[in-house]
C-alpha cells in the first residue's frame, strides 16, 4: 500500500512540473504563429518564416504552423520548401484539406501536374465543395493529358 502512495505521489509530482510545462510550450507555440501570421499579413516573409518556425520547434504536431510556413515559402516562390511544409502538414492531419490544396497549386506552378492530381483528388474527398479545388483538377488532369 505505501508503495502504491509513492508512486501515486511520484507521477502525481511529475504531472505537476510536465503538464504545466506543455501548456506553456502550446501557448508559446500559438503566439509564435500568431507573430507569424501579422508578419505574413504584412509582406514579411522572411520574418513570417521564422516565427513559424518557432513555433514548430515549440510544437513539432503543429499542423497549423507548417501550413503557413509553406504559405510564407510559396509567397517567396520557394515551392520545394512549401511542398515540404504542405507534406509535413498533410502528415500530421491527414484531413487537412488546405493543405493539400496548396501542395497541389504547388506542383501545378512546377508543371508537376502528375502530382497535383492527387492533392486536388484528397481535397474534394475531404470536402466536395472546396472552392476552386473541381477546377483546378480539371486543369491538372488538362495539362497532364497534353503532356502525353
Amino acid at each position: 500500500m505505501k508503495k502504491t502512495i509513492k508512486w501515486l505521489g511520484f507521477v502525481l509530482f511529475i504531472m505537476s512540473v510536465i503538464i504545466p510545462n506543455i501548456h506553456a510550450q502550446n501557448n508559446a507555440s500559438r503566439l509564435a504563429n500568431e507573430r507569424g501570421v501579422a508578419a505574413l499579413d504584412a509582406g514579411d516573409f522572411d520574418r513570417a518564416i521564422s516565427e513559424f518556425s518557432t513555433a514548430i520547434r515549440l510544437d513539432q504536431n503543429n499542423s497549423i504552423g507548417y501550413f503557413n510556413r509553406g504559405i510564407a515559402y510559396f509567397n517567396k516562390t520557394d515551392f520545394d520548401r512549401a511542398i515540404s511544409d504542405f507534406t509535413q502538414a498533410v502528415r500530421i492531419d491527414p484531413n487537412f484539406a488546405d493543405a493539400y490544396y496548396w501542395r497541389g497549386y504547388c506542383h501545378m506552378y512546377k508543371l508537376d501536374f502528375a502530382r497535383a492530381i492527387p492533392d486536388f483528388e484528397n481535397v474534394l474527398r475531404i470536402d466536395p465543395f472546396y472552392p476552386d479545388a473541381r477546377e483546378s483538377l480539371s486543369l491538372a488532369r488538362t495539362m497532364r493529358a497534353l503532356e502525353q
